[in-house]
């Protein structure tokens, strides 16, 4: 009997409640060219400046190349990496801007940020992840590339490929650290979802939040430490008490760039900033779309309410129809730059006859535009089911045919005992 009501209980779509521009988006303005607010839980676009502009992103592009090792390689995090005089060449600038084809842009270059590794050292895959997010080393990079690459040039093509994989549309890297190249290039929008995915690695949230890193002794250095550039999060000017990570860039084509996360509360937000003509116009931005998010009010919306909302259901072998109704209103809270459009289904949760008054039947549940779950209702029977006779002697006879012979024919003889024994007792007396 279980299986045939299950049959009749599908999931059913009940209402769907829409609006025309239901999000209304964060009012700030930028200093910078562009930039993107984003949910880091959902990836709801909270405020956008130019999120589709392709510009360069300087050393911002270490957290695609972190992602990428992460992702593909982080059971090998405690490997140890050997360094090459292949991922630790130099090149002049003005050679590297004009003669590409000899002086490729992986080339490291005097000025940039490096963590001194020398040829023949030995420095675990962690040791040089902690380096390139922390410190900003180049070099660590390019030892990373060569390890998991095989080559820099034949790793970038795979991180490529990659990140096409993950929905960047505009996003092209040459090198893994982001020294300039005229093809090297990628937006805010495309960054925004690089930075969402690899905040969901704990190593990777562990590394971008520390205010210091830890050089650890190899075999031809002794250990040291080194700082970090992002002033989020050492004490000073732009010091954010809620900012989580997550990396800085400049190069002098690029300007001033910036990925920052930070979190209060019940929400997470990650901002990405390119294009800033001074370095503090990057942490301005960033502070000013934080404390937008931050302070923006919940609002609500009434759905469904328990006292007029009722649902029914035929249920198969019923006498009469399933009526439900919620315990209590079904109520949708939002922040008003990201009200989702949504609708609600029923998950009818109807296993037996009969269904006591009060008994849970079901779920309504709620769910946004990704068809992504948000919250449940619990629906109630407001009255009795029971059912009807002909499904009772069916429910009999099946459980009799599910029976093994002896104990059909026990049964049987039970019957026919019970049944002559109540003809005796009712036979007409003797006259």
């Amino acid at each position: 009997m279980n299986n045939c009501i299950r049959m009749w209980c599908a999931l059913g779509i009940l209402a769907l409640f829409s609006r025309q521009n239901f999000a209304e988006p964060l009012k700030a303005s930028l200093l910078s060219e562009a930039g993107i607010l984003i949910n880091a839980d959902t990836g709801r676009v909270l405020f956008e400046k130019n999120a589709n502009q392709e510009l360069f992103p300087a050393s911002i592009t270490k957290v695609a190349t972190a992602l990428y090792i992460l992702e593909n390689f982080g059971h090998r995090i405690k490997e140890e990496t050997c360094a090459k005089a292949t991922a630790l060449g130099w090149g002049p600038v003005h050679l590297k801007r004009t003669q590409s084809s000899r002086y490729p842009s992986y080339l490291l270059e005097s000025g940039a940020t490096h963590m001194g590794v020398r040829v023949g050292e030995k420095i675990s895959v962690e040791g040089l992840l902690y380096g390139l997010l922390i410190g900003s080393a180049g070099d660590a990079a390019n030892v990373l590339a060569e390890h998991f690459g095989g080559s820099i040039p034949e790793f970038m093509q795979s991180v490529n490929v990659y990140l096409r994989a993950k929905g960047l549309t505009s996003t092209y890297f040459n090198n893994p650290h982001g020294l300039h190249h005229a093809d090297h290039h990628t937006t805010v929008r495309d960054m925004a979802i690089v930075a969402r995915e690899a905040m969901k690695f704990p190593l990777f949230r562990t590394i971008v939040r520390q205010e210091k890193g830890l050089r650890p002794q190899t075999n031809l250095q002794p250990p040291s430490t080194y700082g970090q550039s992002n002033l989020l999060l050492k004490p000073g000017r732009f010091h954010y008490p809620y900012a989580t990570g997550i990396k800085t860039g400049y190069m002098s084509k690029a300007k001033f760039t910036l990925i920052a996360s930070a979190d209060k509360d019940d929400r997470h937000v990650i901002a990405v900033i390119m294009g800033s003509q001074l370095s503090e116009h990057r942490y301005i931005d960033v502070i000013n779309l934080f404390e937008a998010a931050f302070n923006e009010k919940k609002a609500s919306r009434l759905l469904l309410t328990k006292e007029y909302d009722t649902f029914s259901l035929v249920v198969k072998g019923s006498a009469s129809a399933l009526k439900a109704h919620m315990l209590k209103d079904l109520i949708l809270e939002y922040y008003p730059s990201e009200e989702p459009q949504v609708h609600t289904a029923i998950e009818w949760k109807v296993h037996h006859l009969p269904i006591k008054k009060g008994e849970g039947v079901g779920y309504i549940n709620l769910f946004d535009q990704n068809n992504a779950l948000i919250q449940k209702e619990l629906l109630i029977a407001t009255e009795d089911v029971n059912p009807t006779l002909y499904w009772k002697m069916r429910h009999y006879i099946g459980v009799i045919a599910s029976m093994k012979l002896t104990k059909v024919i026990v049964l049987l003889m039970l019957i026919v005992s019970i049944t002559a024994g109540w003809l005796y007792f009712k036979r007409e007396p003797a006259k």
